[in-house]
């Protein structure tokens, strides 16, 4: 698909489109943490007839660290995704999210509803997975 820019964000993302595009719900895939689309390879064959998008996060994948490495939050790719679509001239996705892609997928859908057909979720969590592991201290 090219380059998305939002906030100073550059996302590399690529697309995948079929015959019957036009009559399919498109699919946005939202990768796990450090992720670079390796576990949709599997999925992929499987979807031939759908327009397909994978952009990377910031910092992951082809896509450059952000300007201000404040904004990686979950919130802040939950945004992108929605430009994501906009960019690609889709109103609505069915997104599937794996690992940390869940929680981008659930943020999507609680910021953005409206562009959200529908929730594939693999492998996650439905909240920050480490906010409440003790942390041990040395001493």
């Amino acid at each position: 698909m090219g380059v998305r820019r939002r906030e100073g964000w550059q996302a590399q993302s690529s697309t995948s489109h079929g015959e019957s595009e036009q009559q399919l719900t498109p699919v946005l895939l939202c990768d796990g943490i450090g992720c670079d689309g390796y576990v949709w390879r599997y999925l992929r064959p499987d979807l031939p007839e759908r327009f397909g998008l994978h952009p990377h996060y910031r910092g992951h994948g082809r896509t450059a660290a952000p300007k201000d490495p404040t904004h990686v939050s979950i919130e802040d790719l939950a945004d992108d995704m929605a430009s994501v679509l906009d960019d690609a001239l889709v109103d609505r996705a069915v997104l599937v999210g794996h690992s940390m892609g869940v929680q981008v997928a659930l943020e999507t859908y609680r910021r953005h509803a409206s562009r959200v057909a529908g929730l594939v979720l693999l492998c996650g969590a439905a909240s920050h997975p480490l906010k409440d592991v003790p942390r041990h201290g040395g001493g």
